[in-house]
């Protein structure tokens, strides 16, 4: 089924929207959501805000700096889980 012939709905629009943020989807699935956020102003506001809100997690993210002893206690825990 060509990208054109698949319908789609706000609702099966918004559900893939955080895969759509993350780039998960695949080239079609892009297409579909890119073509309906384009026609759909109520989908477009809902992108926008959401991936606003994603990039100022990541932003905020970079600048964090972690604790030496979490980053220790992580690498130990991540450790042991690799040991088995």
């Amino acid at each position: 089924m060509s990208d054109r012939a698949m319908q789609v709905t706000c609702e099966a629009i918004l559900r893939q929207l955080d895969n759509y943020i993350d780039r998960e989807l695949s080239p079609g699935e892009m297409r579909v959501v890119a073509r309906h956020i384009g026609e759909c102003l109520r989908c477009a506001d809902r992108y926008r805000f959401e991936n606003s809100l994603v990039q100022e997690i990541r932003s905020r993210l970079r600048r964090s700096r972690l604790p030496g002893h979490l980053v220790a206690t992580i690498g130990r825990r991540l450790d042991a889980e690799r040991a088995g």
